[in-house]
């Protein structure tokens, strides 16, 4: 008989949570990947495959590897929205389902650098993506359920850090196997076939970690059921999904225009912040090898930026304690507009000084640390959300990866600022939303 973990909730709990945790250490890992990889990957797939020394023709359409990425993970953050729906519900187990889908997108990323053609190339970045959004939707709803009232921020934040654990180690796991721009001085020339191959040793590391969670999860569904008991008699009886949900402040009926006027502006915030927070990490390498820093500092850098974004996440458990989370958000923000301006003066006032990119690389990284999880932490505090509210919130997150590699692909060899551009800019327009967000809420406040 299938085992429901009435007697042991609370141990449960926690034991689904350290998986979910250790998940997010397995999607940095997989994630950050790409970045340092993406010249090489040029040259893999480059058109002209039997030159080596054509590097860069591939570079535009290799960067479609992120449209494809983001398309994927979009549409599996809209397909766990049918959780949600009765009819669906009846033939799609929200822990079964991901599990597959875990582990087929695990598959996926591991054959990234072995597929035979860009189309192939593009199919594997699809199912990689749609795997990750899945994984996103799921992961953070699975949160919310188990974790609710002030605990509810810090467990966001460390799940965060998780993640971030992973993309620290990823930019190191990857640096002996990268060569970079081929065309650069004194820079010996790697053909396509040895590339491919040493790129494949650590796709197929971190895609190995993501199969075993999702293998894990997919035993603990025969197992150990995950089950979202959310009714006063079930906590009465020890269910482990978490507590009933307090009312929110605009769940009240009387705030129905200005819940839907919230849910569109955080949907705009989440578009508008994760245009700068996923585009620079996924071209920073390529900027800052386009501006003559060596594939191995390029990779130094990306580390380093992870490390302050891991390590600010965990300093931001703490903080959560404290501060409230608008007050963490305009301060993050704030931040990482002054990161992205120093970059603009760093390039054209200091010629790249690799001390100067290290603190600006730690500023960035510490500015973003806090940003993704205080924002759902913030949507989460003033109106009850579910699986749908979080697949539109994670279909927002990647939907301007969609179309900015055709922006900065075609045009990053010749105008590398342009990753700059498509970092402030946004950065300036959250801020701005925020405020208005902020606005509605006052006035709702007002009404009571």
């Amino acid at each position: 008989m299938e085992q429901q973990f009435i007697m042991n909730s609370s141990k449960m709990r926690v034991v689904y949570t350290i998986l979910l945790f250790i998940a997010q250490i397995a999607f940095g890992l997989s994630s950050a990947i790409y970045g340092p990889t993406l010249i090489d990957l040029s040259v893999i797939f480059s058109n002209n495959d039997g030159d080596d020394s054509t590097i860069n023709d591939g570079l535009g359409s290799v960067s479609l590897f992120f449209t494809f990425f983001c398309g994927g993970c979009i549409t599996g953050s809209f397909f766990t929205s049918l959780y949600k729906f009765e009819i669906t519900r009846m033939y799609l187990n929200r822990q079964f389902t991901f599990s597959i889908l875990m582990m087929l997108a695990s598959i996926f990323h591991s054959l990234i650098p072995r597929m035979p053609s860009i189309a192939l190339f593009y199919l594997a970045a699809y199912g990689s993506g749609f795997g990750l959004g899945t994984f996103n939707a799921v992961c953070t709803t699975w949160l919310m359920e188990m974790w609710q009232g002030k605990r509810l921020s810090s467990i966001l934040q460390a799940g965060q850090f998780m993640y971030g654990l992973g993309s620290i180690f990823s930019p190191i796991m990857v640096k002996p196997f990268i060569h970079g721009n081929a065309n650069s001085t004194n820079q010996t020339i790697f053909g396509p076939d040895t590339r491919r191959n040493e790129l494949s040793i650590p796709y197929y590391i971190s895609g190995s970690l993501e199969f075993s969670i999702g293998a894990s999860m997919f035993v603990l569904f025969f197992l150990y059921r995950y089950r979202n008991n959310n009714t006063s008699s079930d906590i009465a009886n020890g269910g482990w999904g978490g507590s009933s949900q307090p009312k929110k402040l605009l769940d009240d009926p009387r705030h129905s225009c200005k819940r839907l006027c919230y849910h569109i502006l955080i949907t705009a915030i989440f578009a508008a912040y994760n245009l700068t927070e996923i585009g620079f990490s996924s071209f920073q390498n390529t900027y800052y090898q386009q501006r003559e820093v060596s594939p191995e500092n390029a990779a130094d850098l990306a580390s380093i930026g992870s490390a302050a974004y891991t390590l600010g996440r965990l300093a931001n458990v703490v903080l959560t304690r404290f501060l409230s989370i608008s007050l963490l958000l305009y301060g993050h923000l704030s931040l990482a507009a002054f990161g992205f301006i120093g970059l603009y003066l760093i390039q054209d006032y200091l010629h790249m000084a690799m001390w100067a990119l290290i603190i600006d690389s730690v500023l960035i990284g510490y500015a973003q640390s806090a940003i993704n999880p205080a924002l759902f932490g913030f949507a989460a505090s003033f109106a009850t959300l579910d699986d749908r509210h979080n697949s539109i919130y994670y279909t927002a997150l990647g939907l301007p990866m969609l179309f900015a590699p055709f922006i900065i692909g075609p045009n990053i060899e010749r105008m590398p600022s342009i990753v700059l551009h498509l970092a402030l800019g946004p950065i300036i327009l959250t801020m701005v939303l925020f405020i208005i967000i902020r606005l509605i809420i006052g006035s709702a406040r007002r009404v009571i």
